[in-house]
């Protein structure tokens, strides 16, 4: 169903699942795509701030996710981003109401998902 990717979830919590064999990133993220990726504020309001490091060129998107599955919007699609650091600030659309969501970054072979929440 979902070969050749890469996995990493991360709650806000002091759980949750980390599918790879090492802590943090493992060499297998860095040598496929992303080095680094930090998302901030969590809890959020309007914004978002998403900033990352690629260490190959790679395609990059991420998607908000309401908790349930209900709601969902594209926040960025980038096409063959160069080998580098990004920084981005995202708009949050006012229609999201308050609650849990999750933040799912595709970079390369590599999905990252991260639990965020929306207080207005």
């Amino acid at each position: 169903l979902l070969n050749n990717l890469n996995f990493i979830f991360d709650t806000s919590s002091t759980g949750g699942i980390f599918i790879d064999t090492a802590t943090g990133f493992s060499n297998l993220f860095i040598n496929s795509g992303i080095v680094s990726m930090n998302v901030f504020p969590n809890p959020f309001a309007n914004q978002l701030n998403i900033n990352f490091e690629l260490s190959q060129d790679v395609d990059v998107a991420v998607e908000l996710i309401s908790i349930n599955g209900s709601q969902t919007k594209e926040l960025l699609n980038k096409t063959n981003c160069k080998k580098g650091s990004y920084n981005y600030t995202v708009a949050i659309p006012q229609i999201f109401a308050e609650g849990n969501y999750l933040l799912k970054i595709k970079a390369g072979n590599n999905v990252i998902v991260k639990k965020l929440i929306l207080k207005k």
